[in-house]
Protein backbone atom coordinates (compact mmCIF):
# COMPACT_ATOMS: atom_id res chain seq x y z
CA UNK A 1 0.00 0.00 0.00
CA UNK A 2 2.71 2.57 1.06
CA UNK A 3 4.56 1.22 -2.09
CA UNK A 4 1.32 2.21 -4.06
CA UNK A 5 1.56 5.58 -2.80
CA UNK A 6 4.40 6.25 -3.26
CA UNK A 7 4.06 5.71 -6.94
CA UNK A 8 1.32 7.87 -7.14
CA UNK A 9 2.85 10.68 -5.27
CA UNK A 10 5.51 10.77 -7.98
CA UNK A 11 3.19 10.36 -10.54
CA UNK A 12 1.71 13.56 -9.53
CA UNK A 13 5.04 15.24 -8.59
CA UNK A 14 5.94 14.56 -12.09
CA UNK A 15 2.48 15.73 -13.97
CA UNK A 16 2.67 18.96 -11.73
CA UNK A 17 6.34 19.89 -12.51
CA UNK A 18 4.95 19.17 -16.40
CA UNK A 19 2.01 21.64 -16.02
CA UNK A 20 4.07 24.03 -14.22
CA UNK A 21 6.70 23.82 -17.18
CA UNK A 22 3.78 24.15 -20.13
CA UNK A 23 2.82 27.65 -18.54
CA UNK A 24 5.76 28.88 -19.32
CA UNK A 25 5.02 28.04 -23.26
CA UNK A 26 3.76 30.76 -25.13
CA UNK A 27 0.05 30.88 -26.73
CA UNK A 28 -0.53 30.21 -30.51
CA UNK A 29 -1.37 33.61 -30.80
CA UNK A 30 1.46 35.20 -29.28
CA UNK A 31 3.74 33.09 -31.57
CA UNK A 32 1.61 34.82 -34.36
CA UNK A 33 1.97 38.50 -33.13
CA UNK A 34 5.92 37.47 -32.98
CA UNK A 35 6.10 36.48 -36.37
CA UNK A 36 3.88 40.03 -37.25
CA UNK A 37 6.27 42.16 -35.93
CA UNK A 38 9.20 40.52 -36.89
CA UNK A 39 7.53 41.06 -40.05
CA UNK A 40 6.65 44.66 -39.38
CA UNK A 41 10.50 45.29 -38.23
CA UNK A 42 11.42 44.11 -42.06
CA UNK A 43 9.08 46.14 -44.14
CA UNK A 44 9.52 49.38 -42.04
CA UNK A 45 13.19 49.09 -43.21
CA UNK A 46 11.61 50.54 -46.22
CA UNK A 47 10.92 53.50 -44.53
CA UNK A 48 13.38 55.98 -44.23
CA UNK A 49 11.24 58.18 -41.71
CA UNK A 50 11.93 57.41 -38.33
CA UNK A 51 9.15 59.15 -36.67
CA UNK A 52 6.46 57.06 -38.74
CA UNK A 53 8.54 54.18 -38.58
CA UNK A 54 7.73 54.03 -34.52
CA UNK A 55 4.58 55.46 -34.71
CA UNK A 56 3.75 51.78 -36.64
CA UNK A 57 5.57 50.18 -33.82
CA UNK A 58 4.23 52.43 -31.42
CA UNK A 59 0.55 51.48 -32.73
CA UNK A 60 1.43 47.87 -32.82
CA UNK A 61 2.28 48.07 -29.27
CA UNK A 62 -1.02 49.12 -28.20
CA UNK A 63 -2.86 46.91 -29.92
CA UNK A 64 -1.15 43.84 -28.98
CA UNK A 65 0.34 44.21 -25.46
CA UNK A 66 -2.59 44.69 -23.65
CA UNK A 67 -4.85 41.98 -25.03
CA UNK A 68 -2.31 38.97 -24.74
CA UNK A 69 -1.16 40.34 -21.11
CA UNK A 70 -4.81 40.32 -20.16
CA UNK A 71 -5.44 36.49 -21.81
CA UNK A 72 -2.13 35.30 -21.55
CA UNK A 73 -0.06 36.48 -18.94
CA UNK A 74 2.93 38.50 -18.29
CA UNK A 75 5.57 36.33 -20.09
CA UNK A 76 3.65 36.46 -23.86
CA UNK A 77 3.16 40.33 -23.11
CA UNK A 78 6.89 40.70 -21.47
CA UNK A 79 8.32 39.11 -25.09
CA UNK A 80 6.63 41.32 -27.33
CA UNK A 81 7.57 44.28 -25.09
CA UNK A 82 11.13 43.23 -25.24
CA UNK A 83 10.75 43.49 -29.04
CA UNK A 84 9.44 46.70 -29.03
CA UNK A 85 11.77 48.18 -26.84
CA UNK A 86 15.08 46.84 -28.83
CA UNK A 87 13.41 48.10 -32.01
CA UNK A 88 12.88 51.59 -30.50
CA UNK A 89 16.73 51.69 -29.17
CA UNK A 90 17.77 50.40 -32.72
CA UNK A 91 15.79 53.54 -34.02
CA UNK A 92 17.03 55.80 -31.29
CA UNK A 93 20.25 54.57 -31.57
CA UNK A 94 21.85 57.86 -33.71
CA UNK A 95 19.54 60.84 -32.22
CA UNK A 96 17.35 59.67 -29.43
CA UNK A 97 14.96 62.57 -28.34
CA UNK A 98 15.89 62.01 -24.74
CA UNK A 99 18.41 62.47 -22.72
CA UNK A 100 21.54 59.69 -22.53
CA UNK A 101 20.24 58.86 -18.97
CA UNK A 102 16.47 58.86 -20.01
CA UNK A 103 17.04 56.82 -22.63
CA UNK A 104 19.16 54.09 -20.80
CA UNK A 105 16.68 54.15 -18.69
CA UNK A 106 13.53 52.98 -20.98
CA UNK A 107 15.80 49.55 -21.15
CA UNK A 108 16.81 49.38 -17.71
CA UNK A 109 12.99 49.57 -16.76
CA UNK A 110 12.35 46.69 -19.43
CA UNK A 111 15.09 44.62 -18.21
CA UNK A 112 13.72 45.47 -14.57
CA UNK A 113 10.78 43.69 -15.94
CA UNK A 114 12.48 40.85 -17.06
CA UNK A 115 14.54 40.53 -13.93
CA UNK A 116 11.36 40.82 -11.63
CA UNK A 117 9.92 37.64 -13.97
CA UNK A 118 12.64 35.54 -14.23
CA UNK A 119 12.93 35.90 -10.14
CA UNK A 120 9.05 35.48 -9.09
CA UNK A 121 9.12 32.32 -11.79
CA UNK A 122 13.08 30.09 -10.71
CA UNK A 123 13.14 27.01 -11.63
CA UNK A 124 10.53 27.14 -13.97
CA UNK A 125 10.66 26.80 -17.60
CA UNK A 126 11.17 29.39 -20.31
CA UNK A 127 9.64 30.37 -23.59
CA UNK A 128 12.90 30.49 -25.39
CA UNK A 129 11.43 33.80 -27.30
CA UNK A 130 11.41 34.88 -23.64
CA UNK A 131 15.29 33.98 -23.23
CA UNK A 132 16.02 35.53 -25.85
CA UNK A 133 14.40 38.67 -26.22
CA UNK A 134 15.47 39.47 -23.05
CA UNK A 135 19.41 38.94 -24.00
CA UNK A 136 18.30 41.65 -26.28
CA UNK A 137 17.67 43.77 -23.67
CA UNK A 138 20.08 43.26 -21.69
CA UNK A 139 22.22 43.71 -24.73
CA UNK A 140 21.20 47.18 -25.47
CA UNK A 141 21.57 47.92 -21.91
CA UNK A 142 24.95 47.48 -22.04
CA UNK A 143 25.97 49.49 -25.21
CA UNK A 144 25.89 52.41 -22.88
CA UNK A 145 28.57 51.64 -20.84
CA UNK A 146 32.22 49.80 -21.87
CA UNK A 147 32.63 48.41 -18.11
CA UNK A 148 28.81 47.17 -18.63
CA UNK A 149 30.14 45.18 -21.96
CA UNK A 150 32.75 43.47 -20.13
CA UNK A 151 31.00 42.61 -16.90
CA UNK A 152 28.18 41.23 -18.37
CA UNK A 153 29.15 39.96 -21.65
CA UNK A 154 29.16 36.53 -20.36
CA UNK A 155 25.41 37.21 -18.84
CA UNK A 156 24.05 38.07 -22.28
CA UNK A 157 25.69 34.95 -24.07
CA UNK A 158 24.24 33.05 -21.17
CA UNK A 159 20.39 34.13 -22.12
CA UNK A 160 21.19 33.25 -25.82
CA UNK A 161 22.54 29.98 -25.24
CA UNK A 162 19.49 29.22 -22.75
CA UNK A 163 16.91 30.07 -25.05
CA UNK A 164 18.94 27.55 -27.64
CA UNK A 165 18.58 24.51 -24.97
CA UNK A 166 14.78 25.38 -25.62
CA UNK A 167 14.89 25.32 -28.80
CA UNK A 168 17.99 24.89 -30.99
CA UNK A 169 16.01 25.82 -34.32
CA UNK A 170 15.16 29.64 -32.54
CA UNK A 171 16.40 31.48 -35.22
CA UNK A 172 16.27 34.95 -33.28
CA UNK A 173 18.88 33.25 -30.31
CA UNK A 174 20.58 31.46 -33.31
CA UNK A 175 21.44 34.84 -34.94
CA UNK A 176 22.15 36.77 -31.71
CA UNK A 177 25.05 33.59 -30.68
CA UNK A 178 26.19 34.17 -34.31
CA UNK A 179 26.96 38.23 -32.91
CA UNK A 180 28.10 37.20 -29.79
CA UNK A 181 30.62 34.47 -30.67
CA UNK A 182 31.87 36.90 -34.02
CA UNK A 183 32.35 39.87 -31.79
CA UNK A 184 33.41 38.80 -28.47
CA UNK A 185 37.29 38.99 -28.21
CA UNK A 186 39.04 35.52 -28.35
CA UNK A 187 40.40 35.80 -24.66
CA UNK A 188 36.37 36.36 -23.61
CA UNK A 189 35.63 33.26 -25.88
CA UNK A 190 34.90 34.78 -29.12
CA UNK A 191 35.33 32.59 -31.89
CA UNK A 192 34.80 32.82 -35.76
CA UNK A 193 34.20 29.33 -36.61
CA UNK A 194 31.15 28.91 -33.93
CA UNK A 195 29.60 32.36 -35.02
CA UNK A 196 29.91 30.68 -38.92
CA UNK A 197 28.04 27.72 -37.16
CA UNK A 198 25.37 29.65 -35.78
CA UNK A 199 25.07 31.95 -38.19
CA UNK A 200 24.46 29.28 -40.56
CA UNK A 201 22.27 27.62 -38.58
CA UNK A 202 20.01 30.70 -38.42
CA UNK A 203 19.64 30.80 -42.09
CA UNK A 204 18.81 27.28 -42.49
CA UNK A 205 16.01 27.56 -39.08
CA UNK A 206 14.28 30.34 -40.23
CA UNK A 207 10.51 29.74 -40.19
CA UNK A 208 9.15 32.65 -42.76
CA UNK A 209 10.51 35.45 -44.92
CA UNK A 210 11.40 38.17 -42.45
CA UNK A 211 14.14 35.66 -40.55
CA UNK A 212 15.49 34.94 -43.71
CA UNK A 213 15.85 38.49 -43.94
CA UNK A 214 17.74 39.19 -40.69
CA UNK A 215 19.49 35.93 -40.84
CA UNK A 216 20.93 36.98 -44.50
CA UNK A 217 21.83 40.30 -43.12
CA UNK A 218 24.07 39.44 -40.19
CA UNK A 219 25.74 36.27 -41.50
CA UNK A 220 26.01 38.59 -44.99
CA UNK A 221 28.43 40.94 -42.46
CA UNK A 222 29.99 38.29 -41.02
CA UNK A 223 31.38 36.91 -44.47
CA UNK A 224 31.93 40.34 -45.69
CA UNK A 225 34.28 40.93 -42.18
CA UNK A 226 35.42 37.31 -43.52
CA UNK A 227 36.46 38.88 -46.67
CA UNK A 228 34.70 36.34 -48.43
CA UNK A 229 32.94 39.07 -50.25
CA UNK A 230 31.34 37.06 -52.98
CA UNK A 231 28.82 35.08 -50.52
CA UNK A 232 28.20 38.39 -48.96
CA UNK A 233 26.86 40.00 -52.09
CA UNK A 234 25.03 36.79 -53.07
CA UNK A 235 22.93 36.54 -49.18
CA UNK A 236 22.37 40.20 -49.11
CA UNK A 237 20.74 40.59 -52.63
CA UNK A 238 18.39 37.45 -51.17
CA UNK A 239 17.74 39.63 -48.44
CA UNK A 240 17.16 42.33 -50.58
CA UNK A 241 14.28 40.41 -53.06
CA UNK A 242 12.42 39.40 -50.05
CA UNK A 243 12.03 42.97 -48.90
CA UNK A 244 12.84 45.18 -52.16
CA UNK A 245 13.68 48.88 -51.21
CA UNK A 246 14.95 48.61 -47.69
CA UNK A 247 16.57 51.99 -46.93
CA UNK A 248 18.29 49.58 -44.39
CA UNK A 249 20.36 47.44 -47.27
CA UNK A 250 20.73 50.56 -48.93
CA UNK A 251 22.53 51.41 -45.86
CA UNK A 252 24.95 48.47 -46.07
CA UNK A 253 25.35 48.24 -49.11
CA UNK A 254 26.74 52.05 -49.05
CA UNK A 255 29.24 51.40 -46.14
CA UNK A 256 30.22 47.65 -48.37
CA UNK A 257 31.26 49.77 -50.98
CA UNK A 258 33.44 51.95 -48.48
CA UNK A 259 34.66 48.66 -47.28
CA UNK A 260 32.91 49.04 -44.21
CA UNK A 261 30.56 46.09 -42.76
CA UNK A 262 27.44 46.43 -40.87
CA UNK A 263 29.31 45.42 -37.49
CA UNK A 264 32.34 47.97 -38.38
CA UNK A 265 29.62 51.01 -39.10
CA UNK A 266 27.71 50.11 -35.71
CA UNK A 267 30.93 49.79 -33.80
CA UNK A 268 31.71 53.34 -34.93
CA UNK A 269 28.25 55.08 -34.92
CA UNK A 270 28.38 54.74 -31.18
CA UNK A 271 27.95 57.84 -29.07
CA UNK A 272 26.98 56.28 -25.90
CA UNK A 273 30.22 54.31 -24.99
CA UNK A 274 31.73 55.80 -22.06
Amino acid sequence: MQNAIRRLALCFFFVLRTLVSAERAIAPVTQQKIDEFMHLRMTLSVLDDRDKALARIREFEKDTVPLLRAAHGEQDALILENLIVSEVFNYYFDNPPISRDEFRKLLADQKAKDDAYFDAHKGETFSEWFWATSGDVYSCWTTFSIKDILLYGTTIKKYYLSAYEVNPQCSLALMALGQWYFQAPGVGGGSNKKARAYFEQARASSRNSAETYFADIFFSQFLFEQKEFAAAKTLLDEADSLNPNSAYIALIRAQNENGVSLYQYNRKRSRYEK
